[in-house]
């Protein structure tokens, strides 16, 4: 004696639902990461080669160390705080280290992370740490190439 089940028509259409739902959760979620991608191999100074219309924009980061929150208190330290970014951003590899120094007795170290693609835009998330008369901060945030080669945080 065979035992034969079937199921109710309306749980079947709760099951068809259920699957197309989850087809269509799995197809945005490939969508939305499809823009996102992490840059591997090369260097990051080949990686994020400035195109040739970049022009004299290549060397400017609109960075952390600008905020007025960062604490620096005069325009040089300023100065190498951005450049120390610069360097990170554009010539180091994950995980390197820049540091900077002022004659005011400034400093920071500065650390970027893996390169990584949000649409055609390439970024890397960094950490400037910073000393200021004796107190240390560190500043976290991320930045991207700008159509002129520069950077931005985000």
């Amino acid at each position: 004696m065979a035992l034969t089940q079937s199921l109710p028509l309306q749980s079947l259409l709760t099951c068809r639902r259920f699957h197309a739902a989850k087809g269509v959760v799995l197809l945005l979620a490939a969508t939305a990461l499809a823009g996102c991608t992490t840059l591997t191999g090369g260097t990051p100074s080949s990686a994020f080669a400035p195109s040739a219309a970049s022009g004299n924009t290549v060397g400017m980061v609109k960075g952390l160390a600008a905020a007025p929150d960062a604490g620096l208190a005069d325009g040089a330290s300023k100065a190498l705080a951005l450049a120390a970014e610069y360097r990170a951003l554009e010539y180091k590899g994950k995980g390197e280290t820049v540091t900077w120094q002022s004659d005011s007795g400034e400093s920071g170290r500065v650390v970027a992370y893996q390169p990584y693609r949000v649409g055609r835009q390439d970024c890397r998330q960094f950490t400037h740490t910073l000393t200021v008369e004796g107190s240390v901060r560190a500043l976290k945030g991320a930045a991207c190439r700008t159509k002129d080669g520069s950077w931005t945080v985000i």
